[in-house]
Formats: C-alpha cells, sequence, structure tokens
C-alpha cells in the first residue's frame, strides 16, 4: 500500500502546489489504519482528483472506498462508490460496464430514499438524479434514444422537484443532444439554449462550451456550417483556458468536421489528427472512435482507400468495444463505400447489410414515437405539477383567508364580550353608587332633621330657662336695694 501510494504522489509532481498539499493530506487520511465514513469521503476525493491525470489510480480508489462502505454497510457510500466507478467507465468509453454499476448506485439511492430520515432525502434525491442523468448519457452514446430519453426526464423531474439548477441544466444539454442524433434539430436547439441560460447564470464555464459544442453540432447538421464554426471555436477558446483536454479533443473533431463538410479537407485532416493525439494521450476510447471514423470518412474524399479502411476498421473496433451503436453504423456505411471503391463488392456488401440493420434498430418510427412520448409525459407530469402546485396555493390562501377571517371573528367576540362585561361593571357601579348616594342623603336628612329637632329642644330650654330667670332690670334693683340695706346699718 505504502508503495503504491509513493508512485501515486510521483504522479501529481506537475500539479501545483495547492492540489498537491490536498492530495498529501488525503493520503495521509487513507494511510491511516481506522476504518470510517470520513476514510470512504477521503478516498471518493482521491477518485475525483486522480480521474483526470490517472484513471487506474482513480479507479483503485474507487473500488477501496467501494469496499470499505461495504464492510461499514454504509448505503450511501455503497451508492456513490457505486456511481464513481461507473463514471470512471464512461471516462474510458465503456458504457456497459458504466451501466452496470449506475445500475447498483440506484438500486442503494432508492433504498435511501424509503430508509432515510428527511435530512437526508435530499442528498439521496440528488445522487438518484445525477445517476439516472449518467445513465440517460450512456443509454444516447449506445444510440438507445428511448432509453437515453426516459432516464433524463427522470432525472430532469427529480431536479425539478429539488430545486437543482445544475441537474436541469445537464439534462436539458442531453436531452438536446438526443434530438440532434434523431435529427430533431429544432427540439435540440430548444434544450440546448434552456441548459445554456442555467450555465450562464451559474457561471459554469465547461456547462457553456458543452452547450456551444451541441449548438454547434446541430447547425453543423442543418448544414449551417459557418454558424457551427462561431459556436465551435465560442467552446474551443472555454476549454483551452480550463485545459480540458477531452473537451478540446471534441472542439477540434467538430472543427475538422464542419471544414471536411465545406470542402476544406487539409484543416480537417489537422484538426482530426490533433483531436486523435490528445484523445490517445488521455485514453478517451469514444474520443478515439470518433476520430478514427472522421478520418476514415476524410481518407475516401481523398481516394486513400487503404488508409481509409486501416481507421475505419480501429474505428468500428471500438465502437463495438463501447457499444457504441450510431458509431457502428457510420463505420459499417464507410466501409460499405470503401470495399465498394476498391471493387471488393463482397465485403462491401456484407458491411452494408450491417449497416442497414443497424440504422433500422436506431431510427425506426416506432422509436420515434417512444421519444415523443417520453417528451410528453415529462410535459404532462411538469403542466400537472405546476397545476397542483397552483391548487395548492390557492387552497393555502383560501385557507389563510379562513384562519384571518375566524381570528377577526373571535376578536370581535372578544372585544364585545369585553365591552358587555366593561358595561356590567359600569351599570353596577353606577348603580351602587346612585344606591350609596340615594342611602347618604337620606341619613343627610335623618340628620338635619335631629339637628332641628335638637336646636329646637335648646331653643324651647332656653326660652324655659329665660322664663325662670329674673330679669335683669329686676336683678339690678335688687342689687342697689341690698346695696342701700348695708348702708344704713
Amino acid at each position: 500500500m505504502k508503495r503504491f501510494l509513493v508512485i501515486l504522489l510521483v504522479l501529481i509532481t506537475g500539479k501545483n502546489l495547492a492540489q498537491r498539499a490536498q492530495v498529501d493530506s488525503l493520503l495521509k487520511v487513507v494511510s491511516e489504519e481506522k476504518a470510517d465514513t470520513n476514510k470512504v469521503n477521503s478516498l471518493h476525493e482521491l477518485v475525483r482528483l486522480f480521474s483526470s491525470q490517472n484513471a487506474d489510480s482513480a479507479m483503485h480508489f474507487g473500488k477501496q472506498a467501494l469496499s470499505l462502505s461495504e464492510k461499514l454497510n454504509w448505503q450511501k457510500g455503497i451508492a456513490l462508490s457505486h456511481h464513481k466507478i461507473g463514471r470512471l467507465h464512461d471516462g474510458k468509453g465503456e458504457y456497459p460496464l458504466a451501466l452496470e454499476e449506475y445500475n447498483k448506485a440506484l438500486k442503494f439511492w432508492k433504498d435511501i430514499e424509503i430508509s432515510s430520515d428527511k435530512n437526508d432525502l435530499p442528498a439521496a434525491k440528488a445522487g438518484k438524479a445525477q445517476t439516472l442523468t449518467n445513465m440517460g448519457n450512456d443509454h444516447s452514446m449506445q444510440a438507445n434514444f428511448p432509453k437515453a430519453l426516459d432516464y433524463s426526464f427522470q432525472a430532469l423531474k427529480i431536479a425539478d422537484e429539488i430545486g437543482n439548477t445544475y441537474l436541469q441544466a445537464n439534462n436539458n444539454a442531453n436531452i438536446g443532444s438526443v434530438f440532434n442524433m434523431q435529427k430533431e434539430y429544432s427540439k435540440a436547439l430548444e434544450y440546448y439554449f434552456k441548459a445554456l441560460s442555467m450555465y450562464e447564470k451559474m457561471q459554469m464555464p465547461s456547462g457553456v462550451a458543452y452547450c456551444y459544442l451541441g449548438i454547434g453540432n446541430t447547425y453543423n447538421d442543418e448544414k449551417k456550417y459557418d454558424k457551427a464554426l462561431e459556436f465551435y471555436y465560442k467552446s474551443l477558446k472555454i476549454n483551452e483556458e480550463t485545459g480540458n483536454a477531452s473537451y478540446i479533443a471534441a472542439n477540434l473533431g467538430n472543427i475538422g468536421s464542419a471544414y471536411s463538410r465545406q470542402g476544406k479537407n487539409d484543416k480537417a485532416l489537422e484538426c482530426f489528427l490533433r483531436a486523435l493525439t490528445l484523445d490517445e494521450q488521455s485514453g478517451n476510447s469514444i474520443g478515439m472512435a470518433y476520430r478514427f471514423s472522421s478520418l476514415g470518412a476524410l481518407y475516401i474524399e481523398e481516394k486513400k482507400y487503404d488508409k481509409a479502411k486501416e481507421y475505419l476498421q480501429k474505428g468500428l473496433k471500438l465502437s463495438e468495444d463501447i457499444g457504441s451503436l450510431s458509431l457502428q453504423e457510420d463505420n459499417h456505411r464507410l466501409l460499405s463505400e470503401v470495399y465498394s471503391h476498391v471493387t471488393d463488392y463482397r465485403s462491401s456488401l456484407e458491411h452494408y447489410k450491417k449497416y442497414s440493420v443497424l440504422k433500422d434498430s436506431i431510427f425506426n418510427e416506432e422509436k420515434n414515437n417512444e421519444l415523443t412520448r417520453h417528451e410528453l409525459n415529462y410535459e404532462f407530469e411538469k403542466k400537472e405539477a405546476e397545476l397542483k402546485a397552483e391548487q395548492d396555493k390557492k387552497e393555502a390562501v383560501a385557507l389563510a383567508e379562513k384562519k384571518k377571517q375566524n381570528v377577526f371573528f373571535w376578536l370581535m367576540c372578544a372585544i364585545a364580550t369585553a365591552v358587555g362585561v366593561i358595561a356590567v361593571l359600569i351599570f353596577r357601579s353606577l348603580t351602587i353608587t346612585r344606591r350609596q348616594k340615594r342611602v347618604i342623603e337620606s341619613q343627610k336628612l335623618q340628620v338635619e332633621a335631629k339637628q332641628k329637632e335638637v336646636y329646637a329642644s335648646i331653643h324651647y330650654a332656653k326660652r324655659i330657662q329665660l322664663s325662670l330667670l329674673p330679669s335683669d332690670s329686676y336683678i339690678e334693683k335688687t342689687m342697689k336695694r341690698m346695696k342701700g340695706t348695708d348702708g344704713r346699718k
């Protein structure tokens, strides 16, 4: 294990110091003996970091993460591990193997949805939507367009529910790609431009570049080569700035295709060879398959049939290995043309028959109807969801208004009751006050009557007293007489 980690450290020497420090930190966690979910997360992060520079190392970490997640019985870790391993197979163009991993991941996402609490549900839904998105893309690459749309619309529906703009944009772009391959160009552009608007709002250059590439493909198929080249070069500029080798190769390949259709074979050949070199350096099987097919077609135009046959046979083998029916169809058609030019009519007929079978399996009325049904089902369910949301909104408003009215009614009842109670209290207080006033007035009258009686008695006694006492003149005369008598003695 330690030796393996040393090799990995050597592989990342050319990366910037910040990434090196991040990888060092993760490798330190991974090298520890403690087995927990944190270690699984570190392994997943290493998968991400090494996926663009060393697919074998990334696969090693992915399988290690899966094994540990299974030991821990951590469903989310198992689902993520299968999903990441599937993406690594995608990078190599191994679509059947990728779909096998995605199906395993999807099972665990569904189990998590059922068993998880409300806090885990959004993450489970997002994981499920991402897996469905990749499954739709893989079926598209294998020219199974009904299944591609089925999975893409399933993913888009979940993305709408959880409000995940990235997955909404991703699936709109994938749906646009399916419609383009089905020659439904107006629908393809509609979905591509929807996705482009979302990526621009999110400020995601890689997504914008992908949409430019898809829009360019659509215009290229519509034979609007100038517009196609305009969008191809926009996409190329972004991918050169971000350093995405696979997308740069795809851009160069499509630019070469546009030049080839314009009869500018020298420019086309230069683009195809540059693209093939980048695909070979990154080990991009699907990219190499496209490039072999494009070079074969170009050499047919140049009447260099030996070179054409060499590249087309390489392209056919790779397209069979990765399970791409559309590329197999192209290679058989072109090989039939090559053998016809060199008068090997038996070989030409064999390849033409295989081409016809593949063409019929890819394009037929039933499949086209199924594609339409998927879109109509999505639109119907989306409209139904919008109507339900609108009805729920109306019901919520009505319920809120009813609650408001109830609150107002009971508030008025409470106010009326309070006013009534206050009125009763005031009336009672007034009644008591009047009664007390009457009592006081009665007592006052009684007191006044008593006072009159007392005053009358006093006056009467005074009159009696006055009538019994001698008058002042009598007393004065008596006093004088008594004084006189004393004098005579």
